[in-house]
């Protein structure tokens, strides 16, 4: 007679234990996975010392969990469901199956790239395995890697080996109980927690206003971008890639002479003394150039004053851009474009798989000069990835809602309110050391549109919401102002203002495609010469450029954008809808319109600010003009991103190569 086999059991019993147990097994599994892939490649990631290496093992869990929580969402329904047949050996056999199918090849997904990262230098994603399903031979590929690789196989095997043996050492098994209807509310409870949890889990974050991780949340765990792989698990990193890459490698301009005079990003540093001036950069939440004054001298008969009278005595003692526009429409597409020159253009930044390359950033350039940074933001912590980004971008403080002391400031909502949190930056750059680089990011002119009760009807509403939250966060701007007037370090202080996108329109100007980019931006410095109304075209990522010329920044550095103030070359703007893959180009007086490069309509933005009389047929030689113009950003700029070249060093180690 045959004996019949049977598995080690440590525990049978009530089915939502066993489903904590198996989930944290495979939470565990993750966890090794991660260290194993650090270990076996240390030579690659040589500044991690102990502490940061702990911080990472932390903070990879977090992004275990989403991943975790996407692929076995079906098992842990299956078994938490409160009704008896979850018990059934058949049914348990089907999702046993498909629990340790599923879990084997993530833990796969994972020991692959212990391996694979040393051939890409980054977690394998959506768009590798896309890459991979144009090579002929694939199957034979693979085969071949797992013999040369024999013991990274042999390890896979003997891990799933001792994975299965535990998985069966806890067991369902049903018990008998005197009071069924109060067991299936005790476990109706336990299945509505657990799917909760998984729920949240999948988000990353129980926060409801916040977004959900993605890859580049990774920062927040990491010195550097090159640690941001060890942070991410496999399964996350294609999870958060599978929708598609919008980033392709083009060759509209073939000849390399032309290309670089239409975009070259290799800015040459400066041969004057450099000026340790402060920096420092506001952005303005949702301050569009249609809610001041300044900029709309014609509305309503030349009778409008708009809705930020402090903005509009800022624009007499600056150097204020008339034409100036957003290259994003979210708060999430400025902060990158703003800091590091890098544009939001098909998504934003810290969405891209491309969110570890090496970057440049203001921050990271001026530390280098002996520059103090810091960055102000009064949501959450980790907020729109912001927390994470200015981590990689080189920002030495993060000061957000966890930092801010009273939390009777709180607006319910997004975070503490802007004069509020004005007053605490003031307070916090006068213990900095100077020189030092700061920005602020403001927040209260955002949906719900609220103001503090305290200020209720002392500022104009307008027809829309917003205006009231835009006078609100214009007031806080004059307070700012006014208390910093009175520091040692303000007159040293370059000021740049600007907003991170336009908002809710209301007059016809400004409800159209080219309205929603519309936005200021202002150079600012006390006794300095930078006054006056300036119609030369502007965007958020000329502003890196334009500080470091300001301070005659000596060192060669890569930047899309230009320098606002040079009157010899020829000023552009581009923005793009990432959503819809829509590209504005401006140049001179006009704008135009292209849906994945091509380009479809152009209108006269000074002429025509409504965008009713497309002159695209009218005018052949600034249509090309003005395409090349646009395809020459977007060339050089996906393929910075592909080949992680948006860095002088890079840049130029690129070019040496092709």
């Amino acid at each position: 007679m045959k004996k019949r086999i049977t598995h080690f059991t440590i525990y049978k019993g009530d089915a939502s234990f066993v489903i904590l147990f198996r989930i944290m097994l495979v939470i565990i599994s993750y966890s090794i996975a991660r260290l194993l892939f650090y270990l076996f490649n240390t030579d690659l990631f040589t500044d991690v010392s102990f502490p940061v290496l702990s911080k990472i093992l932390y903070g990879g869990i977090t992004f275990d969990l989403s991943a975790i929580a996407y692929t076995n969402a079906l098992f842990i329904i299956a078994f938490a469901i409160p009704f008896n047949f979850r018990y059934n050996k058949l049914y348990q056999k089907i999702f046993d199956t498909i629990f340790i199918a599923v879990n084997g090849i993530c833990i796969a997904l994972n020991f692959t790239d212990i391996i694979y990262y040393r051939f890409i230098l980054n977690r394998t994603t959506a768009v590798s395995i896309k890459e991979m399903g144009y090579e002929n031979g694939l199957t034979g590929l693979i085969l071949r890697y797992m013999v040369d690789y024999w013991y990274i196989t042999l390890l896979w095997v003997i891990f799933m080996v001792a994975f299965v043996f535990l998985y069966f050492s806890f067991k369902p098994q049903k018990k008998q109980v005197k009071k069924p209807i109060l067991r299936f509310v005790r476990n109706l409870a336990i299945f509505l927690t657990l799917l909760f949890f998984t729920i949240f889990s999948a988000r990353g974050t129980y926060i409801l206003s916040s977004r959900p991780i993605n890859m580049s949340f990774a920062g927040e765990y990491v010195e550097s971008p090159s640690q941001i792989p060890i942070v991410l698990n496999t399964p996350f990193a294609i999870i958060r890639t599978i929708k598609r890459n919008p980033f392709q490698e083009y060759s509209f301009i073939k000849d390399k002479n032309e290309l670089d005079v239409l975009c070259n990003p290799l800015k040459i540093g400066s041969n004057k003394k450099f000026r340790s001036l402060n920096v420092m950069i506001i952005i303005l939440e949702s301050f569009g150039r249609e809610y001041i004054g300044t900029f709309n001298p014609d509305l309503e008969n030349g009778n409008y004053k708009g809705y930020a009278p402090f903005f509009d005595t800022l624009c007499t003692r600056s150097k204020t851009f008339c034409n100036s526009f957003a290259n994003g429409r979210k708060s999430i597409d400025a902060l990158p474009s703003i800091i590091s020159g890098i544009p939001a253009f098909h998504s934003p930044y810290v969405l891209t798989p491309y969110v570890n390359n090496d970057i440049t950033s203001l921050p990271n350039l001026l530390k280098e000069k002996g520059y103090t940074t810091a960055f102000f933001h009064g949501a959450h912590n980790g907020s729109m990835g912001f927390e994470a980004y200015t981590n990689l971008a080189g920002f030495d403080k993060y000061f957000g809602l966890n930092e801010y002391p009273d939390d009777s400031h709180y607006d319910g909502y997004w975070g503490i309110w802007d004069e509020d949190f004005f007053d605490f930056t003031v307070k916090e750059m006068s213990k900095m050391k100077q020189p030092f680089m700061t920005t602020i990011f403001t927040l209260s002119a955002h949906a719900p549109f609220d103001v503090p009760e305290k200020y209720k009807g002392k500022f104009p509403t307008g027809p829309k919401k917003i205006h009231e939250t835009v006078g609100y966060s214009d007031y806080a701007l004059s307070t700012f102002f006014k208390k910093a007037e009175k520091m040692p370090w303000f007159d040293s202080t370059l000021f740049v203002i600007t907003a991170d996108h336009a908002s809710i329109p209301y007059y016809d100007g400004y409800c159209n495609e080219m309205g929603n980019f519309k936005i200021p931006i202002l150079l600012y410095m006390k006794n300095s010469d930078f006054i006056g109304m300036d119609s030369t075209v502007a965007q958020q990522i000329d502003i890196l450029p334009t500080v470091l010329s300001i301070l005659n920044y000596d060192k060669d550095y890569f930047a899309l954008g230009n320098n606002m103030l040079d009157t010899t070359i020829q000023h552009y703007a581009v923005s793009n809808n990432n959503g819809l893959d829509r590209f504005l180009i401006y140049m001179d007086d006009y704008m135009l319109l292209a849906q994945d490069t091509i380009s479809k309509e152009l209108y006269n933005f000074v002429s025509d600010h409504m965008m009713r009389n497309n002159v695209f047929n009218d005018s052949t030689s600034l249509v090309k003009k003005m395409e090349k113009q646009m395809r020459a950003v977007i060339q050089v700029f996906n393929k910075c991103m592909i080949h992680n070249a948006l860095t002088e060093k890079n840049y130029k180690t690129l070019n040496e190569n092709r």
